[in-house]
């Protein structure tokens, strides 16, 4: 799995990653919003792609909201928006240093 990451700890986070499983690749948008959660998340939107070359995330952030894409080619397609990240504060999640975003990369476990 590789990708973007929304992350404010281990515990609170929201991933735009390529995900290869069962055979199939996936790209799949997952958000963890507590340590009552999967580790890896739980999905909050996925797709099957066929992968021909790079394969290009966004993500997009407004206020406590974000919208995640892909494109596999020249057009993008919008697989979540309006996903809540209010999970992701200081507030709720604690911390003092706020929401890194940034690539990520993780293999089995």
């Amino acid at each position: 799995m590789a990708g973007l990451a929304a992350l404010q700890n281990d515990d609170f986070f929201l991933t735009l990653a390529v995900v290869r499983e069962g055979g199939r690749t996936l790209v799949r948008v997952a958000r963890r919003a507590g340590p009552n959660d999967p580790r890896a998340g739980v999905t909050v939107a996925e797709a099957p792609i066929e992968v021909r070359g790079p394969v290009r995330l966004k993500l997009a952030v407004h206020g406590g909201i974000y919208d995640f894409a892909y494109a596999t080619g020249g057009e993008w397609k919008t697989l979540a928006s309006g996903v809540d990240g209010t999970h992701l504060s200081t507030t709720t999640a604690g911390g003092f240093v706020g929401t890194m975003i940034g690539p990520f990369a993780q293999g089995p476990r």
